[in-house]
């Protein structure tokens, strides 16, 4: 998890896996919640995560819970988005709330 409640999870911090992707510039993937419930997917280009920490927390997206999804590449057609052409599949499955 990138954010939980608008804030990056303290216990990351502390772990040797979290140091190492935070101090890479690379393609990173994301899905985030806002306030409102609403859903955004991105993928940047080359960047520091916690820039993409920041980025996601500023007023303007506001996201309130975030996570990163694996940015491998994603092939439409022809064209390859993302920095490698090994395609990892991954899945993100979302449902409707039940009120």
């Amino acid at each position: 998890m990138l954010l939980i409640n608008g804030t990056p999870p303290e216990k990351h911090a502390s772990t040797a896996s979290y140091e190492k992707i935070t101090g890479l510039e690379k393609d990173h993937a994301f899905a985030c919640l806002d306030s409102h419930g609403r859903l955004l997917l991105g993928l940047t280009e080359k960047t520091k995560l916690s820039v993409v920490v920041g980025f996601l927390r500023t007023p303007a997206i506001g996201c309130a819970h975030a996570m990163r999804l694996d940015a491998g590449g994603l092939k439409l057609g022809d064209t390859l988005v993302g920095y490698d052409n090994y395609l990892i599949p991954s899945a993100l499955g979302v449902v409707a709330r039940q009120n």
